[in-house]
């Protein structure tokens, strides 16, 4: 735990840790509602809200595919990280656009693309801030050396593929099995 913060821990193991304590925290929470519930408890919405809240944000964070990007401008190599729900293609097509603003040219190659990894970005950004290049507004990308973009390239392919537990499957998929309480 003490590597996250110094961005030294690699992203398979930000992984293991992380999901564990997204899942702690679910589990804290429905059992928190479970036991106000059984003991009709005053704060019992409360409890509620707070577990769909959090359930929202763990859908939201398994719906995302995290992206590497290498581009090719006029002036020179650039990397991009980033998430999203739509197709990378679609997502690349709107990046070249934004770089069109800003390059003369900008060829785009997809490095990878990992489902369900919408919690990886924000870590990235942490490890490689030292390799930060923001273009204008868009912050999103970096300026690695040739060795560099290797190390990276591998430490991103040393995630596993996300495969969803029955309680994130069934977040991702919106089923909840929450009793409705009138409130």
């Amino acid at each position: 735990m003490g590597k996250v913060p110094v961005g030294v821990l690699d992203f398979k193991q930000f992984n293991d840790v992380q999901e564990l304590l997204l899942l702690k925290k679910l589990f804290k929470l429905e059992l928190a509602w479970k036991h106000a519930e059984y003991k009709n408890a005053p704060d019992l919405a409360y409890r509620l809200t707070d577990l769909k809240l959090y359930r929202a944000q763990l859908q939201r964070i398994l719906s995302f595919r995290l992206y590497f990007l290498e581009i090719e401008t006029n002036i020179g190599i650039i990397s991009k990280i980033g998430v999203t729900t739509r197709l990378v293609l679609k997502r690349v097509a709107e990046v070249k656009i934004d770089l069109l603003a800003h390059y003369s040219s900008a060829a785009i190659k997809v490095l990878g693309t990992w489902e369900h990894r919408g919690n990886v970005e924000l870590y990235f950004k942490h490890r490689y801030q030292g390799f930060n290049y923001p273009i204008r507004s868009l912050t999103e990308y970096y300026k690695f050396n040739i060795e560099d973009i290797k190390i990276v390239l591998r430490d991103l392919q040393q995630m596993q593929p996300k495969i969803l537990s029955l309680d994130e499957r069934n977040i991702f998929e919106e089923n909840t099995s929450l009793i409705q309480v009138a409130v």
